[in-house]
């Protein structure tokens, strides 16, 4: 398996002028008490300045700006401290509380028409899901920040952002998409003189090559790249290309050599406190260490990286960190497993721990290449514990994912063959055509001689003809096949973006943000930062869950009673709810539909209790029963007849809530994929409604 490969962003840490600037912010501070303007850019940039040092302090700066800024009555200058209250989030792995922030700031800065400034927050935002490994939103907002860049004629800014839309690319190994977005940026950054950026960006097309397992190309741009930023002796990129240099060489088997690059980088990356960068060294020292049998070096090193990484939610390199653990373990010393205070006999049921926990990660951001590395290694775990049946379902799975990467390659074996085929012909029509003319001109002999030839060749060709039709008509099978899957997949995938469109519901959304907004307006700003954090909270776990094709029912709980809570906050608690569990059920361990209840509670909340007089309350119960788990959502609102024709009278809406169509077609999907009997009933009751959803029980081990 390869080692780790780095994604060079466009970040440039400068900490000892940060320092440097900070002490001298601090000063200027202390000399300017007045609550004015000057004060406001002052803490905006002592913010900014602490989120390369101290993102504690930094949030506390930008604090301090947001009031200054509501109390100089600037959406604006609120908006630009949101900003660096994000960033400084970030830093601190608090991705859904920034992500929240950063959504706030870009409306802002859209309505005021700063483009520049929501330009750059959706760069930043893109960032986040970068780093949290959400590609496709992470290449969404980046797309929006080229759009406005592109208004205002901001070049670099453009092709800062073609970058990172590359990196994206790369860990989808979209290998001709990321080349191309890389090539776009390298030649702004040379037509407009920033050498940092164009060494940045060949460090990066070598990536690409080393992808594609061009180690000699690779390395042309590694050394191009080397030797742009010992010229203008950039340190954070100069660590970038030993840790480059460094994989080179562990992958040529210089393992002594590739680990000093490595030390190198990581010293590289201490000094400039590069905390993600200091986590790479660190897993390619441990990845160098199991191929030198220095098992205790190795797991210190997997341990430092994965407490980085987890912080900082990149599941990306948490999936390969604890797949390397697992395969560590199998290769490893019985003493060292002693050492470890694993026994002997756990080795295999440890190994495939922690490689099924890096399958799961891997899965949830899609990447392939990784998904088909980590099946073969689980399959060779399975094979070594002599559990064949098992070794044999993952190497399955890895060699169907391998050939769908390998559809391009087919098509144009496809293509060549039909190219191949067609020459033949011609030349079989004009062989012919001479064999004629040659038959005319002989004697009866060889007329026949050459008859018998002719026949013969025929014959070869009819086979030949039988072989390629009989090829088709079977990869014209496989295609049927493929289609069925793949018509069953789609509307698999239609239904969970539905899903995750109806959660994410623009009325809940609004409605929170301008909740949000109204205590900012009213000075409120500790139950504007309660909001926040649940609000952040459910948007980060509604969007987490929404990922993954089933999680378990503890986690979806934990999202459903995040949504109730901030849903009480903004109704200023108008209703309660319960939910009770039998002793039958195990949510550690039982898999559900992601949100699969949430529809049915949204339901009860907005229409259920609409024009109810009183306290509304929601009881949730659940229990196994028949292999079966039972959902039971009870509430003691108006009741459908008067929900109906208060909709009817509000908005002519005569239909079934599009959340409760959608839960319709995901029940029928489970049951086409597993062939059971899950079911929805929806009752009345004498006062409000009672809702039994039925799933068959699906554990995690």
């Amino acid at each position: 398996m390869k080692t780790l490969l780095l994604f060079t962003f466009l970040i440039f840490t400068f900490s000892i002028v940060a320092q440097n600037k900070t002490d001298s912010l601090l000063v200027e501070l202390g000399r300017h008490p007045q609550k004015d303007t000057i004060r406001y850019q002052l803490l905006k940039t002592l913010s900014y300045q602490y989120s390369f040092s101290n993102p504690e302090k930094g949030i506390i700066a930008a604090d301090s700006a947001i009031a200054l800024a509501r109390q100089l009555n600037s959406n604006t200058r609120i908006a630009g401290a949101m900003t660096n209250k994000a960033t400084n989030l970030h830093k601190l792995g608090r991705d859904s509380e920034a992500v929240a922030l950063y959504l706030i700031a870009a409306d802002l800065q859209l309505k005021a028409g700063n483009k520049k400034s929501a330009a750059n927050v959706f760069y930043n935002l893109a960032y986040v899901y970068y780093d949290i490994s959400n590609y496709f939103l992470s290449i969404k907002y980046q797309q929006s920040a080229i759009e406005l860049y592109k208004e205002i004629n901001l070049t670099v800014d453009e092709a800062d952002s073609y970058n990172s839309i590359a990196g994206n690319y790369l860990r989808l190994n979209d290998y001709t998409t990321a080349l191309k977005y890389y090539l776009m940026a390298l030649n702004v950054y040379k037509k407009v003189k920033m050498p940092s950026n164009e060494a940045m960006v060949l460090s990066n097309i070598g990536m690409v090559y080393h992808e594609l397992n061009d180690p000699g190309k690779a390395m042309q741009y590694y050394m191009q790249a080397l030797e742009i930023n010992q010229n203008i002796n950039d340190k954070n990129n100069l660590a970038h290309d030993y840790q480059h240099i460094g994989i080179l060489n562990d992958e040529a088997g210089n393992y002594q050599l590739a680990i000093k690059y490595f030390i190198d980088a990581l010293n590289l990356n201490i000094e400039l406190n590069n905390e993600r960068e200091i986590a790479s060294c660190y897993s390619n020292i441990a990845y160098t260490s199991i191929r030198t049998k220095d098992f205790v070096n190795a797991l210190s090193n997997i341990n430092n990286a994965l407490l980085i990484y987890e912080k900082h939610t990149d599941k990306y390199n948490t999936a390969l960190l604890l797949n390397t653990w697992g395969r560590m373990l199998i290769e490893c010393s019985d003493n060292f497993l002693l050492q470890q205070k694993i026994p002997v006999d756990k080795r295999y049921e440890n190994a495939l721990f922690h490689q099924h926990k890096a399958l799961q990660l891997s899965r949830e951001i899609q990447s392939r290449s990784l998904t088909i590395t980590i099946l073969n290694d689980i399959s060779s775990s399975f094979e070594k514990a002599k559990m064949y049946n098992k070794a044999l379902i993952a190497y399955r799975q890895a060699r169907e994912l391998q050939d769908s990467l390998s559809i391009e390659d087919q098509k144009k074996q496809i293509t060549r063959l039909e190219m191949q085929n067609e020459f033949s012909a011609r030349e079989a029509a004009i062989k012919t055509e001479n064999d004629r003319k040659q038959l005319l001109s002989s004697q009866e002999i060889s007329r026949q001689k050459l008859l018998n030839k002719l026949l013969f060749i025929s014959g070869g060709v009819i086979l030949l003809a039988t072989a390629i039709s009989f090829i088709f008509y079977r990869r014209k099978k496989e295609a049927e096949t493929a289609k069925n899957e793949s018509v069953l997949k789609t509307e698999i995938l239609e239904t969970e973006m539905k899903v995750l469109r109806t959660q994410m519901n623009p009325h809940f959304i609004f409605n929170s943000l301008n909740s949000i907004g109204d205590y900012i307006l009213r000075n409120d700003i500790q139950s504007a930062e309660i909001y926040l954090k649940k609000f952040a909270a459910v948007m980060r776990l509604i969007l987490e869950n929404s990922e993954n094709s089933s999680v378990t029912l503890a986690d979806d709980i934990k999202a459903l009673k995040l949504y109730m809570d901030v849903e009480k906050l903004r109704l200023n608690n108008k209703f309660i709810y319960e939910i009770n569990m039998d002793a039958s059920v195990d949510p550690e361990n039982i898999m559900v539909p992601p949100l699969i209840l949430q529809p049915f509670v949204e339901n009860s909340i907005w229409h259920g209790f609409q024009g109810k007089e009183g306290e509304g309350k929601i009881n949730i119960s659940l229990m196994v029963k028949d292999d079966m788990l039972v959902c039971t959502i009870e509430d003691n609102g108006i009741g459908r007849g008067m929900a109906l024709q208060t909709r009817n009278g509000k908005d002519g809406v005569t239909s079934k809530s599009l959340g409760m169509k959608i839960t319709d077609e995901r029940v029928l999907m489970i049951n086409k994929l597993k062939n059971s009997n899950a079911s929805i009933s929806i009752k009345d009751k004498e006062q409000g409604v009672c809702t039994e959803i039925k799933l068959p029980v699906e554990y995690n081990f």
